[in-house]
């Protein structure tokens, strides 16, 4: 619950810091929670600087720290009842898109949100967002009457650096997600990236005995990027992870304990997962043991009741972990490499409904679809006449396409807009030869780089068809169903209805779309169809 205090009727300007946590594990006895000398001088004159105004105002300035649980305590969910859950949700969708923007002032007074709404929005922000590590404070100045009307944040770095910086931890997130499979299971994909953490991040033993420990260890980036962290960056940088994978996945301190870990939602079952001490250095050098270093999975997965036997305890109240089926496994499979080249593709997700439908693997497998390069898939990106062409051309005349030689192809369409030397150049010399696309304008034109409609997709599949099986009353009732029917093309409805029939298309949302661009993955999906389902080629 949050412990607020009674407002005095005069406006306030409420400074919460959000200095990274002192949340560790006993066994790593305490982590001073203070960030480099370089920041901590960098608030002190930001505090000073707005206090000093806020009194020439006739307001005050109260500061909050986040070390401290009864001035900005975790969880305020189970308070949440107690505000407006709507304006908590505003506050909070504003607050990450001014710091993923790197703002330094926002106006939210027309929110009509109170001074405890904000504290829980930025509660959420802190707990839900590993993503933003370099916001770390910020100033809420509120009215008399309690009404926030605007949000100063203030970050670690400058935006330079910040820039520099979130480029790393994104590359940083890339290759961590290289171990996760698109067709694991949740759990698995879960093992996978707590076994990448324990192989790649060292515990920051040499800093916490010195009382040094920098902010970033406190960080997903300190763990991800440095490779060095304590247990909130361990827990933050898990979080990240997990949060990319598609898998729920939370941040839960004790502070009896001074430290921090996770809980994971797998098939509607919370577990406990503590990364840190499942990587834990050597009592008596600090030392970790590197990357082949034996995974421990005492902390993996486990119940509430068996997380208490393994001395943790006051935890902030969270959703409860009562499963108990993997409390006494020691059989995990342990990950030490990249499991799944396709997410190489930094644009494509785990739960992306073309990868766990099969489609990206059955469309690359076969060479219909590949990226526009090495890390960039655009699978929403729209699909131009040439680019369907050629996947037609790959899958339907491979051996010319394989052997395809640009820097001697000549434009053979008769079409003046087709170049000569161009990547596409054998795919439009292919398409017109065999009738696959008769061209626009009376075919005088090819339109190479003119979006392709879903319609036109069609027309062109059902023309490359060796057979055709018409359409019944029963697919004319369906065709009439969808609310945009009466959009189709006049030149397009039979073949509409005809791939309706066969299950070319589909539709989404009562919507055919016939007339709306076709993306690339809708048009290697049409093609996969066509090939496995309408057996056209």
């Amino acid at each position: 619950m949050h412990l607020l205090r009674r407002l005095s009727p005069i406006c306030f300007a409420l400074v919460l810091l959000f200095l990274p946590g002192a949340n560790v594990a006993t066994a790593y006895a305490t982590e001073t929670a203070e960030p480099t000398a370089g920041a901590t001088a960098t608030t002190e004159t930001a505090a000073t600087t707005e206090t000093a105004l806020q009194a020439q105002q006739g307001l005050t300035t109260i500061t909050r720290s986040k070390d401290n649980p009864a001035d900005f305590p975790l969880n305020s969910e189970a308070s949440i009842d107690q505000l407006s859950a709507a304006n908590v949700s505003t506050l909070e969708s504003i607050m990450v898109r001014a710091v993923n923007a790197v703002q330094s002032y926002i106006d939210v007074s027309y929110v009509g949100a109170t001074y405890q709404d904000a504290l829980a929005a930025l509660d959420r922000l802190w707990n839900n967002y590993p993503d933003l590590f370099y916001f770390r404070t910020t100033t809420i100045t509120y009215d008399y009457s309690g009404r926030v009307l605007s949000l100063q944040p203030i970050y670690y770095w400058s935006t330079a650096q910040i820039a520099v910086m979130r480029d790393q931890y994104n590359d940083a997130v890339y290759d961590a997600l290289l171990w996760v499979g698109y067709n694991m299971t949740d759990l698995e994909k879960a093992k996978a990236l707590h076994d990448y953490l324990v192989r790649t991040c060292v515990y920051d033993y040499a800093n916490y005995l010195h009382g040094t420990i920098p902010s970033e260890s406190y960080t997903a980036y300190g763990a991800l990027v440095r490779g060095t962290a304590v247990c909130q960056g361990y827990s933050e940088a898990y979080m990240a992870l997990m949060q990319k994978a598609g898998i729920p996945c939370t941040y839960v301190s004790s502070t009896a304990m001074n430290h921090g870990w996770n809980i994971v939602t797998i098939n509607g079952k919370n577990y406990h997962v503590d990364v840190t001490w499942d990587d834990p250095p050597s009592s008596s050098t600090g030392a970790d043991g590197g990357f082949w270093d034996k995974v421990d999975t005492d902390y993996f997965m486990i119940s509430d009741q068996a997380m208490r036997a393994r001395d943790h305890y006051g935890w902030s109240p969270t959703p409860a972990c009562n499963d108990q089926r993997y409390d006494n496994v020691r059989s995990w499979e342990t990950y030490s490499e990249p499991v799944e080249p396709l997410y190489r593709f930094r644009d494509v997700g785990a739960n992306d409904w073309y990868v766990t439908s099969g489609v990206l693997e059955y469309v690359f497998d076969a060479g219909i679809l590949t990226g526009l390069n090495e890390v960039t898939f655009a699978p929403s990106a729209t699909l131009t006449r040439a680019q369907f062409a050629t996947m037609l051309w790959r899958y339907l005349a491979p051996h010319e396409a394989n052997s395809y030689n640009m820097t001697t192809a000549v434009n053979t369409t008769g079409m003046a807009d087709v170049a000569s030397h161009a990547w596409y150049t054998g795919a439009a010399n292919w398409a017109v030869r065999t009738g696959a696309i008769a061209g626009v304008g009376g075919g005088t034109s090819f339109a190479p780089n003119s979006p392709i409609s879903r319609e036109q997709v069609v027309v062109i599949l059902l023309r490359l068809a060796e057979h055709h099986s018409g359409y019944g009353q029963s697919t004319w009732e369906l065709y009439r169903s969808f609310a945009d029917s009466n959009t189709t093309s006049s030149w397009a409805q039979a073949s509409i209805l005809e791939a309706l029939q066969i299950g070319l298309i589909q539709g989404s949302g009562n919507k055919l779309s016939p007339t709306r661009s076709c993306t690339r993955i809708e048009g290697a999906t049409f093609v996969m169809r066509a090939i496995e389902e309408a057996h056209l080629f």
